[in-house]
């Protein structure tokens, strides 16, 4: 039975290249880095420039939303890496730019934010959820506007 102990190392081969192919897919290890991105903090901005410069208006609205509800926020400037930015668009189902996580769901855009704000709504989720996850943990590397 030499021929199946050959076919099984075949397989074995297969089954390992397919799995190393998966890890280090570029679609893959973008999706982890904005998992990774999103674990950061309580509360994440992905934006267009950063904080101080934002590079587009609603990058700015959302930002100052923020700013306003005074919550410390870590963001992530989409910008750097176009790959990264394209990979957000499908990892959300969300077509644009920024994006909010709370506590590591999605939220949605500026106008969902501007929304929300409005209403009172988001001021409220961030209370709800920034102060369940201070009781578990700490966000390092956030700004507060």
């Amino acid at each position: 039975m030499p021929d199946e102990a050959t076919q099984e190392g075949n397989a074995e081969e297969v089954v390992g290249e397919t799995v190393v192919a998966e890890v280090s897919s570029p679609q893959s290890l973008l999706t982890e880095s904005i998992s990774a991105d999103i674990a950061v903090g309580d509360v994440v901005l992905f934006m267009k420039g950063v904080p101080d410069e934002p590079r587009c208006g609603f990058s700015a609205m959302a930002v100052r939303i923020l700013q306003l509800c005074e919550v410390a926020f870590h963001a992530v400037d989409v910008l750097e890496d176009g790959e990264k930015k394209e990979a957000l668009k499908i990892f959300s189902d969300w077509p644009t730019v920024p994006q909010l996580y709370v506590a590591g769901e999605f939220v949605g855009g500026s106008d969902i934010m501007r929304e929300m704000f409005e209403a009172g709504e988001l001021q409220q989720l961030l209370q709800e959820k920034v102060a369940k996850q201070a009781t578990t943990g700490s966000s390092e590397g956030a700004t507060k506007g």
